[in-house]
């Protein structure tokens, strides 16, 4: 049977990371990607585990080979004014260091309402790392309308997240 980590002798996950949006993200009707406002989670009860990402423009580097749960969790204020109201949430991956292509993509619909309202999207998936120099994601969202809302940031807590686990060898 397989096992979770680096050692078998040892349970538990070998490195975990974890960085948020430290500002709001305006809405955008096209494919944007997160480029920006992007910060390592740094409060004191949470310092992460082994080695952590690197990040560069949104672009977020691996520090190890293996195979990564890879989340994006959007805290999305949307805003009154439109009876139908849809977000993407999306993660693309490259193996080349050059073309991304999609590997998740999260909908997120409300319709029919008069007041702003908030919502959490989550996007997920596995990435196998083969060469750190060449294998990447980055995040990306996109609105029905432009003037619909917002990812929510914060600096001093998590509303939108980006969360990094590698559970064992490649």
């Amino acid at each position: 049977m397989p096992y979770i980590g680096t050692d078998p002798s040892t349970s538990g996950l070998s490195n975990v990371d974890q960085w948020r949006l430290s500002t709001n993200v305006s809405a955008n009707t096209s494919e944007t990607y997160i480029t920006s406002n992007l910060e390592q989670v740094d409060d004191a009860s949470w310092s992460g585990l082994g080695t952590g990402m690197t990040e560069s423009s949104g672009v977020f580097s691996f520090p190890t080979t293996g195979i990564y749960d890879v989340e994006f969790i959007g805290s999305i204020q949307i805003a009154s004014g439109t009876s139908s109201r849809y977000i993407l949430l999306g993660i693309d991956v490259t193996t080349d260091d050059s073309a991304y292509n999609d590997r998740a993509i999260s909908m997120n619909s409300i319709s029919g309402l008069t007041s702003t309202t908030y919502q959490t999207g989550v996007c997920r998936t596995l990435v196998d790392v083969t060469d750190i120099s060449n294998v990447k994601v980055k995040f990306w969202h996109q609105w029905a309308t432009a003037t619909n809302g917002a990812l929510q940031g914060n600096t001093g807590y998590n509303r939108t997240t980006f969360t990094f686990k590698r559970l064992g060898n490649t």
